[in-house]
């Protein structure tokens, strides 16, 4: 049994477009859907990604949450050699 990761960004995005329409705080959010409040900060920062990235990166036939968590937080100088080794 294969056990590869598929491409997480669409879900990741619709994650972001329910806490935008949530109306609630980052906490009882968090909680709501088993993730760590700080791990919702990281998820939340995907969105803050460069559409021509977001654009590359829903290209790409493999990307776990992490991988979009270490992107969203890592310096915009680094992020091409990230992705290059995704």
């Amino acid at each position: 049994m294969s056990t590869s990761v598929k491409n997480e960004l669409p879900k990741v995005l619709r994650l972001i477009d329910e806490f935008r329409g949530a109306g609630t705080s980052r906490a009882r959010f968090a909680r709501r859907h088993h993730l760590h409040p700080s791990a919702l900060s990281r998820i939340l920062r995907v969105a803050e990604l460069p559409p021509e990235l977001l654009s590359e990166l829903s290209d790409l036939p493999r990307l776990s949450r992490t991988h979009l968590e270490v992107l969203a937080t890592a310096p915009a100088a680094r992020r091409r050699a990230l992705v290059e080794d995704v």
